[in-house]
């Protein structure tokens, strides 16, 4: 996969970021851990179907999908070209109204990521890098 638009990017997370904030991110922080991990939850299949529609779309030669919540996410096949979603990295901080949680993708091709992005909702922030080029 030579081709990345970083603009499809940058407005998907943008979105899916603005979207956790405005539903999750500033509710009363939940009373116990279960109803913590099932805000988590839920908001992380949200997202996660969000963004899947559109890499779908988008890159239709890459339909596999590992995220930390897989069951075989231990036992990955590293020759496939999957996408790597980490959508609601720091989901608790997230769900007490902390600024410390991003939204992570990476496409790895034969066990090597070839593009990554880290995306800061709060900051508005997109970083990005592609195999062989400065990180930016």
């Amino acid at each position: 996969m030579a081709h990345f638009n970083l603009k499809v990017f940058q407005e998907l997370f943008s979105y899916v970021g603005d979207r956790l904030l405005q539903d999750y991110g500033h509710r009363e922080a939940p009373p116990d851990r279960q109803e913590m991990f099932a805000r988590f939850l839920a908001a992380n299949a949200w997202a996660t179907n969000e963004v899947k529609a559109v890499l779908q779309r988008e890159y239709p030669d890459v339909q596999r999908f590992y995220s930390d919540l897989d069951a075989d996410r231990k036992n990955p096949q590293p020759l496939d070209t999957c996408w790597v979603l980490d959508l609601i990295d720091g989901g608790f901080h997230l769900h007490q109204g902390f600024a410390f949680w991003s939204m992570s993708l990476c496409l790895v091709e034969d066990g090597t990521p070839v593009f990554s992005l880290v995306y800061d909702p709060n900051r508005r922030e997109l970083f990005h890098a592609i195999r062989g080029k400065a990180l930016t």
